[in-house]
């Protein structure tokens, strides 16, 4: 199965963490790494903005319960995998969310 690891823009640190999202068949080629993606998250399945971080083959969740992409929003990739790297070390070492360290 195709996962992508998402990080939701604008969060709290609560909910500062990477999410597993499965990939529609169709977006298979547009899911890579650094794009934009619309996501459903939470209860309600509101739509959320994230950056996919990077894409995994297995997860610890059950993968039933794993919720899909719902679009792509970018045609390449806005975050370079240098940036990414460097918004997780930034998260790490200045205790800030990853929408901090991204902005920044």
């Amino acid at each position: 199965m195709n996962i992508a690891s998402v990080i939701l823009k604008d969060t709290t640190r609560e909910f500062d963490k990477p999410y597993h999202y499965y990939i529609p068949e169709n977006m298979i080629s547009r899911v890579v790494p650094g794009v934009r993606v619309m996501v459903p998250f939470g209860p309600g399945d509101r739509l959320r903005e994230g950056y996919v971080f990077e894409l995994v083959s297995e997860t610890n969740c059950d993968v039933k319960t794993l919720k899909p992409v719902r679009r792509v929003i970018d045609k390449n990739p806005v975050l370079t995998d240098e940036m990414r790297r460097l918004a997780a070390w930034m998260k790490k070492r200045y205790i800030c969310t990853y929408g901090d360290a991204l902005r920044c």
